[in-house]
Protein backbone atom coordinates (compact mmCIF):
# COMPACT_ATOMS: atom_id res chain seq x y z
CA UNK A 1 0.00 0.00 0.00
CA UNK A 2 3.04 2.39 0.68
CA UNK A 3 4.56 1.55 -2.81
CA UNK A 4 1.20 2.23 -4.50
CA UNK A 5 0.92 5.49 -2.49
CA UNK A 6 4.50 6.37 -3.55
CA UNK A 7 4.20 5.87 -6.60
CA UNK A 8 0.94 7.60 -7.08
CA UNK A 9 2.68 10.57 -5.51
CA UNK A 10 5.30 10.79 -8.07
CA UNK A 11 2.58 10.15 -11.12
CA UNK A 12 0.65 13.94 -9.16
CA UNK A 13 4.07 15.58 -9.27
CA UNK A 14 4.42 14.12 -13.24
CA UNK A 15 1.19 15.40 -13.88
CA UNK A 16 1.40 18.91 -12.09
CA UNK A 17 4.74 19.59 -14.14
CA UNK A 18 2.74 18.77 -17.51
CA UNK A 19 -0.08 21.00 -16.01
CA UNK A 20 2.92 23.76 -15.88
CA UNK A 21 4.36 23.02 -18.91
CA UNK A 22 1.72 23.18 -20.81
CA UNK A 23 0.03 25.99 -19.91
CA UNK A 24 3.80 27.92 -19.95
CA UNK A 25 4.72 27.13 -23.59
CA UNK A 26 0.60 27.55 -24.75
CA UNK A 27 1.32 31.89 -22.87
CA UNK A 28 5.03 31.96 -24.44
CA UNK A 29 3.57 31.08 -27.59
CA UNK A 30 0.68 33.62 -27.25
CA UNK A 31 3.22 36.92 -26.51
CA UNK A 32 4.46 36.82 -29.92
CA UNK A 33 2.95 40.27 -31.43
CA UNK A 34 3.64 43.14 -32.77
CA UNK A 35 5.49 46.28 -31.29
CA UNK A 36 4.88 49.59 -31.64
CA UNK A 37 6.61 52.20 -30.87
CA UNK A 38 5.82 56.36 -29.89
CA UNK A 39 8.56 59.04 -29.08
CA UNK A 40 7.76 62.16 -26.57
CA UNK A 41 7.70 65.06 -28.40
CA UNK A 42 8.75 66.87 -25.81
CA UNK A 43 12.46 65.20 -24.78
CA UNK A 44 12.38 62.54 -27.67
CA UNK A 45 12.35 59.95 -25.14
CA UNK A 46 11.34 56.77 -27.04
CA UNK A 47 8.94 54.09 -25.82
CA UNK A 48 7.61 50.67 -26.83
CA UNK A 49 4.48 49.36 -26.34
CA UNK A 50 2.34 46.44 -27.07
CA UNK A 51 -0.20 46.33 -29.42
CA UNK A 52 -3.27 46.40 -27.55
CA UNK A 53 -2.02 50.03 -26.20
CA UNK A 54 -2.94 51.24 -30.02
CA UNK A 55 -4.35 54.30 -29.89
CA UNK A 56 -4.01 55.17 -26.19
CA UNK A 57 -2.36 58.22 -24.78
CA UNK A 58 0.26 58.54 -21.60
CA UNK A 59 2.29 60.81 -20.00
CA UNK A 60 5.93 60.75 -20.15
CA UNK A 61 7.95 59.87 -17.50
CA UNK A 62 10.99 62.48 -18.04
CA UNK A 63 9.07 65.41 -18.92
CA UNK A 64 5.68 64.58 -18.08
CA UNK A 65 3.96 65.54 -21.41
CA UNK A 66 1.46 63.64 -23.44
CA UNK A 67 2.83 60.65 -25.49
CA UNK A 68 0.45 59.68 -27.97
CA UNK A 69 0.79 55.91 -29.02
CA UNK A 70 -0.04 55.53 -32.87
CA UNK A 71 -2.41 53.17 -33.98
CA UNK A 72 -1.65 49.60 -35.51
CA UNK A 73 -1.99 50.83 -39.39
CA UNK A 74 0.94 53.20 -38.55
CA UNK A 75 2.85 50.95 -36.37
CA UNK A 76 5.70 48.46 -38.68
CA UNK A 77 5.51 44.59 -37.55
CA UNK A 78 8.29 43.84 -35.23
CA UNK A 79 8.82 40.68 -32.87
CA UNK A 80 9.06 40.82 -29.17
CA UNK A 81 8.90 38.99 -26.15
CA UNK A 82 7.26 40.63 -23.41
CA UNK A 83 10.21 40.98 -21.16
CA UNK A 84 11.74 43.34 -23.52
CA UNK A 85 9.41 46.27 -23.58
CA UNK A 86 9.88 49.20 -21.51
CA UNK A 87 7.67 49.46 -18.79
CA UNK A 88 4.52 51.66 -20.18
CA UNK A 89 5.04 55.44 -19.02
CA UNK A 90 2.10 56.69 -16.84
CA UNK A 91 -1.67 57.11 -17.80
CA UNK A 92 -3.29 60.28 -17.69
CA UNK A 93 -5.39 60.94 -14.87
CA UNK A 94 -9.16 61.19 -14.78
CA UNK A 95 -9.31 64.81 -15.30
CA UNK A 96 -7.31 64.90 -18.54
CA UNK A 97 -8.93 61.54 -19.86
CA UNK A 98 -10.97 62.13 -23.09
CA UNK A 99 -14.53 61.38 -23.10
CA UNK A 100 -14.80 57.78 -24.58
CA UNK A 101 -11.60 56.66 -23.01
CA UNK A 102 -13.71 54.71 -19.94
CA UNK A 103 -13.64 51.70 -22.41
CA UNK A 104 -9.73 51.12 -21.55
CA UNK A 105 -11.52 50.36 -17.80
CA UNK A 106 -13.92 47.88 -19.34
CA UNK A 107 -11.25 46.42 -21.39
CA UNK A 108 -8.73 45.93 -18.54
CA UNK A 109 -11.70 44.38 -16.67
CA UNK A 110 -12.72 42.05 -19.35
CA UNK A 111 -8.75 40.52 -19.70
CA UNK A 112 -8.33 40.40 -16.07
CA UNK A 113 -12.06 38.41 -15.59
CA UNK A 114 -10.78 36.28 -18.99
CA UNK A 115 -7.54 35.41 -16.78
CA UNK A 116 -9.34 34.20 -13.56
CA UNK A 117 -11.48 32.13 -16.09
CA UNK A 118 -8.74 30.79 -17.81
CA UNK A 119 -6.82 29.87 -14.57
CA UNK A 120 -9.84 28.50 -12.67
CA UNK A 121 -10.73 26.16 -15.65
CA UNK A 122 -6.77 25.15 -15.63
CA UNK A 123 -6.70 24.63 -12.00
CA UNK A 124 -10.41 22.77 -11.97
CA UNK A 125 -8.81 20.18 -14.80
CA UNK A 126 -5.78 19.81 -12.92
CA UNK A 127 -6.94 18.46 -9.73
CA UNK A 128 -10.04 16.65 -11.61
CA UNK A 129 -7.25 14.97 -13.28
CA UNK A 130 -5.21 14.27 -10.26
CA UNK A 131 -8.10 12.97 -8.40
CA UNK A 132 -8.83 10.73 -10.75
CA UNK A 133 -5.35 9.44 -11.41
CA UNK A 134 -4.71 8.85 -7.03
CA UNK A 135 -7.93 6.62 -7.38
CA UNK A 136 -7.36 4.33 -10.41
CA UNK A 137 -3.60 3.82 -8.89
CA UNK A 138 -4.84 3.67 -5.64
CA UNK A 139 -7.73 1.00 -6.88
CA UNK A 140 -5.15 -0.71 -9.08
CA UNK A 141 -2.88 -0.95 -6.31
CA UNK A 142 -4.86 -2.65 -3.85
CA UNK A 143 -5.38 -5.89 -5.84
CA UNK A 144 -3.20 -8.49 -5.63
CA UNK A 145 -1.70 -8.74 -8.98
CA UNK A 146 1.52 -6.78 -9.78
CA UNK A 147 2.55 -6.08 -13.10
CA UNK A 148 5.62 -8.41 -14.18
CA UNK A 149 9.31 -7.33 -14.30
CA UNK A 150 11.14 -6.65 -17.91
CA UNK A 151 11.19 -9.43 -19.95
CA UNK A 152 9.18 -11.62 -17.53
CA UNK A 153 7.93 -15.04 -19.20
CA UNK A 154 3.86 -15.62 -20.00
CA UNK A 155 3.91 -18.43 -17.09
CA UNK A 156 5.66 -16.05 -14.40
CA UNK A 157 2.76 -13.14 -14.28
CA UNK A 158 3.21 -12.68 -10.50
CA UNK A 159 6.68 -11.19 -11.20
CA UNK A 160 10.03 -11.90 -9.82
CA UNK A 161 8.43 -13.96 -6.79
CA UNK A 162 7.60 -16.16 -9.06
CA UNK A 163 10.38 -17.13 -10.25
CA UNK A 164 11.56 -18.16 -6.95
CA UNK A 165 8.58 -20.20 -6.37
CA UNK A 166 9.53 -21.86 -9.91
CA UNK A 167 12.48 -23.38 -8.33
CA UNK A 168 10.50 -24.46 -5.24
CA UNK A 169 10.71 -22.92 -2.09
CA UNK A 170 12.71 -20.00 -1.14
CA UNK A 171 16.40 -20.09 0.22
CA UNK A 172 16.29 -19.48 4.14
CA UNK A 173 19.39 -16.43 3.68
CA UNK A 174 18.85 -12.74 4.23
CA UNK A 175 17.87 -11.83 0.62
CA UNK A 176 14.83 -14.70 0.39
CA UNK A 177 11.90 -13.32 -1.33
CA UNK A 178 9.60 -15.25 -0.27
CA UNK A 179 7.84 -12.97 2.44
CA UNK A 180 8.65 -9.65 0.49
CA UNK A 181 6.21 -7.75 -2.33
CA UNK A 182 6.87 -8.71 -5.56
CA UNK A 183 8.90 -6.66 -7.63
CA UNK A 184 6.87 -4.01 -9.95
CA UNK A 185 7.49 -2.84 -12.92
CA UNK A 186 6.46 1.18 -13.20
CA UNK A 187 5.88 2.25 -17.27
CA UNK A 188 8.35 4.02 -18.49
CA UNK A 189 8.03 7.80 -19.42
CA UNK A 190 10.07 9.37 -21.89
CA UNK A 191 12.73 11.82 -20.34
CA UNK A 192 12.31 14.78 -23.08
CA UNK A 193 8.57 15.87 -21.89
CA UNK A 194 10.14 17.44 -19.14
CA UNK A 195 12.66 20.06 -19.85
CA UNK A 196 15.08 20.48 -16.86
CA UNK A 197 12.50 17.96 -14.55
CA UNK A 198 14.15 14.59 -15.55
CA UNK A 199 14.31 13.77 -11.54
CA UNK A 200 10.84 13.37 -10.94
CA UNK A 201 10.82 10.86 -14.04
CA UNK A 202 13.68 8.89 -13.21
CA UNK A 203 12.02 8.56 -10.01
CA UNK A 204 9.43 6.69 -12.15
CA UNK A 205 12.03 4.15 -13.57
CA UNK A 206 14.17 3.30 -10.56
CA UNK A 207 16.71 0.93 -10.65
CA UNK A 208 16.93 -2.59 -11.73
CA UNK A 209 15.98 -4.32 -8.23
CA UNK A 210 19.32 -6.80 -8.85
CA UNK A 211 19.27 -6.80 -4.53
CA UNK A 212 15.92 -9.29 -5.02
CA UNK A 213 18.45 -12.14 -7.04
CA UNK A 214 20.51 -14.39 -4.41
CA UNK A 215 24.29 -14.55 -4.46
CA UNK A 216 25.28 -17.82 -5.30
CA UNK A 217 28.16 -19.91 -3.95
CA UNK A 218 31.56 -20.42 -5.86
CA UNK A 219 34.13 -23.03 -7.32
CA UNK A 220 37.41 -22.75 -5.86
CA UNK A 221 39.91 -21.48 -8.98
CA UNK A 222 41.61 -23.67 -11.33
CA UNK A 223 44.38 -23.26 -12.92
CA UNK A 224 44.52 -23.54 -16.50
CA UNK A 225 48.16 -23.66 -18.40
CA UNK A 226 49.01 -20.67 -20.83
CA UNK A 227 52.66 -21.40 -21.78
CA UNK A 228 52.41 -18.65 -24.47
CA UNK A 229 51.87 -16.05 -21.67
CA UNK A 230 54.67 -16.94 -19.06
CA UNK A 231 53.88 -13.43 -17.01
CA UNK A 232 50.06 -14.35 -16.76
CA UNK A 233 48.30 -16.97 -14.70
CA UNK A 234 44.33 -18.17 -16.16
CA UNK A 235 42.25 -19.43 -13.92
CA UNK A 236 38.74 -20.83 -14.50
CA UNK A 237 35.81 -20.68 -12.08
CA UNK A 238 31.92 -21.23 -11.91
CA UNK A 239 28.95 -20.45 -10.17
CA UNK A 240 27.33 -22.63 -8.12
CA UNK A 241 23.42 -22.74 -6.52
CA UNK A 242 23.84 -22.52 -2.48
CA UNK A 243 20.63 -25.09 -2.57
CA UNK A 244 18.51 -26.77 -4.98
CA UNK A 245 15.98 -24.40 -4.92
CA UNK A 246 18.51 -21.66 -6.30
CA UNK A 247 19.01 -23.67 -9.70
CA UNK A 248 17.49 -21.81 -11.55
CA UNK A 249 17.84 -18.59 -10.58
CA UNK A 250 19.41 -16.25 -12.36
CA UNK A 251 23.16 -16.03 -12.86
CA UNK A 252 23.39 -19.40 -10.70
CA UNK A 253 25.68 -20.59 -13.40
CA UNK A 254 27.77 -17.73 -14.51
CA UNK A 255 30.91 -19.51 -16.15
CA UNK A 256 34.32 -17.59 -14.50
CA UNK A 257 37.83 -16.66 -16.26
CA UNK A 258 40.74 -14.72 -14.23
CA UNK A 259 43.27 -13.34 -15.61
CA UNK A 260 46.13 -11.50 -13.82
CA UNK A 261 49.87 -11.37 -13.32
CA UNK A 262 51.91 -13.87 -12.37
CA UNK A 263 53.71 -14.11 -8.96
CA UNK A 264 53.10 -13.27 -4.98
CA UNK A 265 50.51 -10.24 -4.59
CA UNK A 266 50.10 -8.77 -1.52
CA UNK A 267 46.50 -8.61 -0.11
CA UNK A 268 44.26 -5.69 -2.14
CA UNK A 269 47.54 -5.21 -4.23
CA UNK A 270 45.70 -5.65 -7.75
CA UNK A 271 42.90 -3.63 -9.32
CA UNK A 272 40.38 -5.39 -11.46
CA UNK A 273 38.41 -4.98 -14.78
CA UNK A 274 35.48 -6.90 -15.69
CA UNK A 275 34.99 -7.44 -19.55
CA UNK A 276 31.66 -9.28 -20.51
CA UNK A 277 31.60 -11.13 -23.98
CA UNK A 278 30.40 -9.36 -26.82
CA UNK A 279 28.95 -9.39 -30.21
CA UNK A 280 25.07 -10.17 -28.53
CA UNK A 281 22.14 -9.23 -30.25
CA UNK A 282 21.12 -7.10 -27.03
CA UNK A 283 18.41 -9.65 -26.26
CA UNK A 284 20.01 -12.81 -25.53
CA UNK A 285 23.43 -13.69 -23.69
CA UNK A 286 26.70 -15.41 -24.31
CA UNK A 287 29.08 -18.01 -22.89
CA UNK A 288 32.69 -17.37 -22.99
CA UNK A 289 34.96 -19.17 -25.14
CA UNK A 290 36.99 -22.20 -24.34
CA UNK A 291 40.29 -21.28 -23.35
CA UNK A 292 42.30 -22.33 -26.31
CA UNK A 293 45.83 -20.54 -25.14
CA UNK A 294 45.58 -17.40 -26.54
CA UNK A 295 44.36 -14.52 -24.56
CA UNK A 296 41.74 -11.92 -25.76
CA UNK A 297 43.09 -8.70 -27.32
CA UNK A 298 40.14 -7.36 -25.15
CA UNK A 299 42.00 -8.69 -22.09
CA UNK A 300 45.62 -8.90 -22.31
CA UNK A 301 46.20 -5.21 -22.30
CA UNK A 302 44.82 -4.40 -19.06
CA UNK A 303 46.97 -7.62 -17.33
CA UNK A 304 50.21 -6.54 -18.81
CA UNK A 305 49.29 -3.07 -17.49
CA UNK A 306 49.13 -4.88 -13.94
CA UNK A 307 45.47 -5.33 -14.05
CA UNK A 308 43.34 -8.72 -13.19
CA UNK A 309 41.11 -9.38 -15.33
CA UNK A 310 37.96 -11.55 -15.14
CA UNK A 311 35.62 -12.28 -18.24
CA UNK A 312 32.11 -13.96 -17.65
CA UNK A 313 29.17 -15.63 -19.53
CA UNK A 314 25.51 -14.00 -19.55
CA UNK A 315 22.33 -15.64 -19.29
CA UNK A 316 20.69 -16.63 -21.95
CA UNK A 317 23.26 -18.15 -24.73
CA UNK A 318 22.36 -19.34 -28.19
CA UNK A 319 24.86 -21.44 -29.40
CA UNK A 320 23.91 -20.44 -33.29
CA UNK A 321 21.82 -17.57 -34.11
CA UNK A 322 22.36 -18.09 -37.92
CA UNK A 323 20.63 -21.99 -36.54
CA UNK A 324 18.22 -21.17 -33.78
CA UNK A 325 14.62 -21.40 -33.62
CA UNK A 326 11.95 -19.25 -32.58
CA UNK A 327 11.67 -21.24 -29.01
CA UNK A 328 15.42 -20.79 -29.04
CA UNK A 329 14.90 -16.88 -28.58
CA UNK A 330 12.53 -17.53 -27.08
CA UNK A 331 14.07 -18.84 -24.14
CA UNK A 332 17.27 -16.88 -24.30
CA UNK A 333 15.36 -13.70 -24.24
CA UNK A 334 13.56 -14.88 -20.79
CA UNK A 335 17.16 -15.88 -19.15
CA UNK A 336 18.75 -12.94 -20.19
CA UNK A 337 15.94 -10.59 -18.77
CA UNK A 338 15.76 -12.20 -16.06
CA UNK A 339 19.31 -11.05 -14.83
CA UNK A 340 18.26 -7.82 -16.10
CA UNK A 341 20.98 -8.03 -19.33
CA UNK A 342 23.77 -9.08 -17.24
CA UNK A 343 23.69 -6.78 -14.60
CA UNK A 344 23.33 -10.13 -12.50
CA UNK A 345 26.27 -12.00 -14.10
CA UNK A 346 28.37 -9.34 -13.98
CA UNK A 347 27.37 -8.50 -10.25
CA UNK A 348 27.60 -12.46 -9.43
CA UNK A 349 31.46 -11.84 -10.85
CA UNK A 350 32.42 -8.62 -8.89
CA UNK A 351 31.20 -11.34 -6.08
CA UNK A 352 33.26 -14.30 -6.99
CA UNK A 353 36.51 -11.84 -6.68
CA UNK A 354 35.74 -10.45 -3.53
CA UNK A 355 35.54 -13.87 -2.16
CA UNK A 356 37.65 -16.01 -3.59
CA UNK A 357 40.65 -13.54 -4.87
CA UNK A 358 42.34 -11.68 -1.67
CA UNK A 359 44.95 -9.85 -3.98
CA UNK A 360 41.97 -7.73 -5.82
CA UNK A 361 41.34 -4.48 -4.06
CA UNK A 362 37.70 -3.69 -3.52
CA UNK A 363 38.34 -0.41 -3.71
CA UNK A 364 39.71 -0.96 -7.47
CA UNK A 365 36.74 -2.32 -9.11
CA UNK A 366 35.88 -1.56 -13.19
CA UNK A 367 34.51 -2.74 -15.90
CA UNK A 368 34.91 -2.49 -19.48
CA UNK A 369 33.29 -3.72 -22.37
CA UNK A 370 32.92 -3.54 -26.41
CA UNK A 371 29.42 -3.25 -28.03
CA UNK A 372 26.71 -5.19 -26.20
CA UNK A 373 29.62 -5.72 -23.51
CA UNK A 374 29.73 -1.47 -23.69
CA UNK A 375 26.10 -1.38 -22.35
CA UNK A 376 26.26 -3.69 -19.96
CA UNK A 377 29.16 -1.92 -18.83
CA UNK A 378 27.07 1.44 -18.63
CA UNK A 379 24.08 -0.20 -16.69
CA UNK A 380 26.91 -1.43 -14.01
CA UNK A 381 27.98 2.13 -13.42
CA UNK A 382 24.28 2.81 -12.23
CA UNK A 383 23.82 -0.49 -10.36
CA UNK A 384 26.82 -1.42 -9.20
CA UNK A 385 28.37 1.23 -6.56
CA UNK A 386 31.49 -0.80 -5.60
CA UNK A 387 32.25 -0.04 -9.20
CA UNK A 388 34.89 3.06 -8.94
CA UNK A 389 35.39 3.42 -13.21
CA UNK A 390 33.36 2.02 -15.96
CA UNK A 391 35.01 1.93 -19.92
CA UNK A 392 32.12 1.34 -22.66
CA UNK A 393 33.59 1.29 -26.19
CA UNK A 394 30.96 1.93 -29.08
CA UNK A 395 28.10 0.81 -27.24
CA UNK A 396 24.21 1.33 -27.69
CA UNK A 397 22.78 3.04 -25.44
CA UNK A 398 18.94 3.06 -26.02
CA UNK A 399 18.62 -0.26 -27.19
CA UNK A 400 14.30 0.39 -28.28
CA UNK A 401 15.90 3.06 -30.47
CA UNK A 402 18.32 0.08 -31.93
CA UNK A 403 15.99 -2.42 -32.11
CA UNK A 404 12.87 0.56 -33.72
CA UNK A 405 12.68 -1.74 -36.90
CA UNK A 406 11.87 -5.27 -35.39
CA UNK A 407 10.27 -4.04 -32.37
CA UNK A 408 7.96 -2.73 -35.55
CA UNK A 409 7.44 -6.01 -37.03
CA UNK A 410 3.88 -7.30 -36.19
CA UNK A 411 3.33 -10.43 -34.16
CA UNK A 412 6.70 -9.45 -32.07
CA UNK A 413 5.41 -8.76 -28.80
CA UNK A 414 2.87 -11.84 -29.07
CA UNK A 415 6.35 -13.84 -30.11
CA UNK A 416 8.60 -12.37 -27.26
CA UNK A 417 6.28 -10.89 -24.44
CA UNK A 418 8.15 -8.34 -22.46
CA UNK A 419 10.10 -7.34 -25.23
CA UNK A 420 9.39 -3.82 -25.40
CA UNK A 421 9.55 -3.48 -21.82
CA UNK A 422 12.83 -5.00 -21.53
CA UNK A 423 14.37 -2.45 -24.49
CA UNK A 424 12.88 0.48 -23.01
CA UNK A 425 14.07 -0.73 -18.90
CA UNK A 426 17.58 -2.01 -19.95
CA UNK A 427 18.59 0.68 -21.75
CA UNK A 428 21.60 2.57 -19.96
CA UNK A 429 19.95 5.98 -21.22
CA UNK A 430 16.85 4.81 -18.41
CA UNK A 431 19.45 4.78 -15.51
CA UNK A 432 21.65 8.04 -16.54
CA UNK A 433 20.71 9.91 -13.26
CA UNK A 434 22.12 6.94 -11.16
CA UNK A 435 25.79 7.09 -12.69
CA UNK A 436 28.20 8.54 -10.34
CA UNK A 437 30.71 7.32 -11.27
CA UNK A 438 33.78 8.02 -13.15
CA UNK A 439 33.29 7.25 -17.02
CA UNK A 440 35.10 6.65 -20.44
CA UNK A 441 33.29 6.88 -23.28
CA UNK A 442 35.27 5.99 -26.68
CA UNK A 443 33.63 5.66 -30.31
CA UNK A 444 34.86 5.23 -33.74
CA UNK A 445 33.62 8.59 -35.94
CA UNK A 446 33.12 6.06 -38.98
CA UNK A 447 31.26 3.27 -36.97
CA UNK A 448 28.70 1.51 -39.18
CA UNK A 449 27.26 -0.47 -36.48
CA UNK A 450 26.07 2.25 -33.51
CA UNK A 451 26.72 5.62 -34.77
CA UNK A 452 29.24 8.22 -32.82
CA UNK A 453 26.61 10.37 -31.69
CA UNK A 454 24.95 7.72 -29.23
CA UNK A 455 28.39 8.51 -27.46
CA UNK A 456 28.29 11.73 -27.79
CA UNK A 457 24.25 12.50 -26.64
CA UNK A 458 25.20 10.38 -23.40
CA UNK A 459 28.26 12.14 -22.76
CA UNK A 460 26.60 15.47 -22.55
CA UNK A 461 23.22 13.70 -21.13
CA UNK A 462 25.70 12.62 -17.63
CA UNK A 463 26.57 15.97 -17.11
CA UNK A 464 23.38 17.58 -17.54
CA UNK A 465 22.12 14.74 -14.74
CA UNK A 466 25.29 15.66 -12.62
CA UNK A 467 28.05 13.48 -12.91
CA UNK A 468 31.55 15.63 -14.33
CA UNK A 469 33.52 13.11 -14.47
CA UNK A 470 33.06 11.76 -18.16
CA UNK A 471 35.10 11.48 -20.93
CA UNK A 472 34.20 11.02 -24.24
CA UNK A 473 36.69 10.21 -27.17
CA UNK A 474 35.92 10.15 -31.13
CA UNK A 475 38.37 8.44 -32.88
CA UNK A 476 38.77 10.56 -35.98
CA UNK A 477 41.11 7.85 -38.47
CA UNK A 478 38.58 5.04 -39.07
CA UNK A 479 38.62 1.72 -38.70
CA UNK A 480 35.10 0.97 -38.11
CA UNK A 481 33.48 -1.16 -35.52
CA UNK A 482 36.01 -2.99 -33.35
CA UNK A 483 39.89 -1.88 -34.56
CA UNK A 484 39.73 1.15 -33.50
CA UNK A 485 38.97 0.02 -29.67
CA UNK A 486 42.41 -2.31 -29.88
CA UNK A 487 44.67 0.22 -31.68
CA UNK A 488 43.49 3.33 -29.65
CA UNK A 489 40.66 2.79 -27.24
CA UNK A 490 42.05 0.22 -25.36
CA UNK A 491 45.52 1.98 -24.88
CA UNK A 492 43.44 5.54 -24.15
CA UNK A 493 41.05 3.41 -21.35
CA UNK A 494 44.34 2.56 -19.49
CA UNK A 495 46.17 5.63 -19.45
CA UNK A 496 42.41 7.04 -18.35
CA UNK A 497 42.13 4.36 -15.44
CA UNK A 498 45.49 4.83 -14.27
CA UNK A 499 44.44 8.62 -13.59
CA UNK A 500 41.70 7.97 -11.44
CA UNK A 501 42.20 8.68 -7.74
CA UNK A 502 41.23 4.99 -6.90
CA UNK A 503 44.69 4.35 -8.99
CA UNK A 504 46.78 7.25 -7.89
CA UNK A 505 45.57 7.05 -4.35
CA UNK A 506 47.24 3.74 -4.20
CA UNK A 507 50.58 2.89 -1.91
CA UNK A 508 52.51 0.26 -3.76
CA UNK A 509 52.23 -2.91 -0.83
CA UNK A 510 54.75 -5.18 0.13
CA UNK A 511 55.04 -8.43 -0.53
CA UNK A 512 53.61 -10.78 2.12
CA UNK A 513 55.86 -11.93 4.69
CA UNK A 514 57.36 -15.62 3.94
Amino acid sequence: MLDTMKYAGYQIMVFKLYLVDTRFIRHRGARRKMAIQAICGGCQRKYTFQETHAGRTFRCKDCDALVKVPSREKAAPQDYEEEDLDEAPRRRSNSTRKAGSSKLTGSSKQKKKKRKNQQTLYWSVGVGGLLLLAMMLLFSGSGGDEAAPIGEAPAMNGGLADVRKSAGAASSGARSLTNEQPYSFHPFIPYRRFANREYAINELAGRLPTEMIDIPNFSDLEAVSAPNYPGIAVYNARAMPASAEQTTLPGAHTSLRLMMPTGDHATGALGCVFVGPAGTNLVSGSAIDEFDGELSPEHLPYVEAGFAVVTFSLDGPIADREQATLQDFQVAFRDFSRAFGGVINARNAIEFVLRKVPQVSPERLYVAGHSSAGTLSLLMAAHEPRVKGVISFAAETDIKHHLREFLSQSGVDAAMPGLTQFAERGSPRSHRFYMSCPIFLFHAADDPVVTYSVSQSLAGELKIAGNQNVSCVIYAHGGGHYEPMISAGIPQAIAWLKSLPSETAVIPASPPES
